[in-house]
């Protein structure tokens, strides 16, 4: 073998294909690198806040609310004044223009319907006002909600405002509390069960059964001993949390956590694989639990229940999160059409005018006409508008939004609403979106227990041929 010829030929064509196979080799390589930094690409230090600052993480503070003090005004004319969402108010600023010209005003370039406009904004403005400081006063509840927080250089648990978490924090929560932020599973308070919960997800997908959670093994179990059991020894956690970015799948968690122990002086490495068992999703709440220790890793807008996958911006109200209630679209659409019945016969009139007119000038010799056709029938199509712009009522809106407002004080005095069990009335969030309450079309159901909130009573049954119940 070693007497035989090599082919050059040969050579080149091995080696070409040993050369793309490396590069191939390199970029898969490299595809794996790009896609695992991708996914776990938030770097979270438990029971040290600092030390995530520079991650810029989202504040756990509520905000549902729409309005400030500083953008109610722009904020409020552009929402009440934009032709996509209430076209009516457009429709009458339009006339309010025209009514300042000149050559086609009726009223001597007074804008007379500009006062009717202001007082329909006026009203609206009002209801609004309101409804916006009922979100600010439930978003001051919510935020200065006691949360007990760990205080690492005190080694004991504090109450600090909801508001106030921050992505690292060790907190506590108790039986039937709701979890402020997205939590990494530690603890349970429970000495039977160490490593188990149970959790509440009816504010996530309806539904009504309990649902097992899982606590880390690294962090409650070592060398066959519960460990983390004291305020203590919570503040000497040494961990990091490598997890996915923000998203809003509930169902689905990737992550992982490097434990550290420490030992006779020296320290040793632990790595856990961190599934959705091992979270506890903000909005669930604590159930058949005297109390669980949880790492904060996601809070605020970060939190799966509250994380949306597009932002947004505040001038695109089409399909930008801002609800429009089903009579106002219909009524939307019932006002294009007579719009367009107006603009037909402002048209009619203005040519049959102008028509009119040529045929008397033509017959006329002493009277001189300069204008042409085209201008004259611009001129007279907006005296015509202007004449029958009443056509649409300019009390249209208010009328409604008066309506709504009387309407949400009976819902939240109805005695028919009120929730005993939990002692809750009826809050009227949105006066705006009364008119789609029990707009349902279709109900999908994988069991009954979602109909009935799995509240059954017992009836009849027989055993052995008799009759047990009534």
């Amino acid at each position: 073998l070693s007497g035989m010829k090599k082919d050059p030929q040969v050579e080149e064509s091995y080696s070409t294909r040993f050369d793309i196979d490396d590069r191939q080799e390199a970029q898969n390589r490299h595809d794996n690198e790009n896609r695992h930094s991708q996914v776990f690409a938030k770097h979270v230090v438990i029971n040290n806040p600092e030390a995530n600052a520079a991650g810029n993480f989202a504040s756990n503070k509520v905000v549902t609310s729409k309005y400030t003090a500083l953008n109610f005004i722009p904020l409020f004319l552009y929402e009440n004044l934009n032709p996509v969402n209430k076209f009516a108010n457009f429709y009458f600023l339009c006339v309010a223009c025209l009514e300042c010209i000149p050559l086609i005003s009726l009223t001597k370039g007074i804008p007379q319907s500009l006062g009717a406009l202001s007082f329909v904004l006026l009203v609206e403005a009002f209801t609004t006002i309101r409804d916006d400081l009922n979100r600010h006063k439930a978003d001051a509840v919510v935020n200065s909600k006691p949360v007990k927080v760990l205080n690492r250089e005190k080694k004991m648990f504090e109450d600090v405002p909801q508001s106030q978490i921050r992505v690292g924090d060790i907190v506590q929560v108790n039986e039937g509390e709701i979890f402020p932020a997205d939590l990494v599973f530690l603890r349970s308070g429970d000495p039977k069960a160490p490593k188990s919960c149970w959790v509440n997800t009816k504010s996530l997908d309806g539904e009504t059964d309990n649902k097992y959670r899982q606590a880390l093994k690294c962090s409650s179990e070592y060398d066959g001993r519960v460990i983390n059991g004291t305020a203590e020894e919570l503040s000497a956690i040494q961990a990091v949390v490598n997890c996915e970015l923000p998203n809003n799948m509930t169902n689905d968690f990737s992550g992982s956590m490097l434990y550290r122990h420490t030992e006779d002086g020296a320290m040793r490495e632990e790595s856990e694989v961190i599934g959705i068992r091992n979270l506890l999703l903000r909005g669930c709440i604590l159930k058949n639990t005297e109390f669980v220790y949880g790492a904060v890793v996601s809070a605020g807008t970060d939190t799966k229940v509250e994380f949306t996958t597009t932002k947004k911006k505040w001038w695109d109200l089409k399909d930008g999160g801002h609800k429009v209630a089903m009579l106002t679209q219909r009524l939307n659409s019932v006002i294009y059409l007579m719009v367009v019945m107006l603009v037909i016969l402002c048209s009619v009139g203005s040519i049959c005018e102008n028509l009119f007119s040529m045929m008397i000038v033509h017959r006329s010799w002493y009277i001189i006409l300069d204008r042409r056709f085209y201008i004259s029938y611009w001129l007279s199509f907006f005296r015509f508008f202007l004449l029958c712009y009443q056509f649409i009522p300019v009390s249209l809106y208010v009328t409604m939004s008066c309506i709504y407002a009387v309407q949400g004080i009976f819902m939240e005095n109805d005695l028919k609403m009120y929730d005993e069990v939990n002692d809750e009335p009826m809050r009227v969030r949105s006066s705006t979106l009364n008119d789609d309450l029990g707009q349902v079309g279709y109900i999908f159901s994988d069991k009954t227990g979602t109909l009935t909130a799995n509240l059954m009573q017992f009836r009849k049954c027989i055993v052995d041929g008799v009759a047990y119940g009534q």
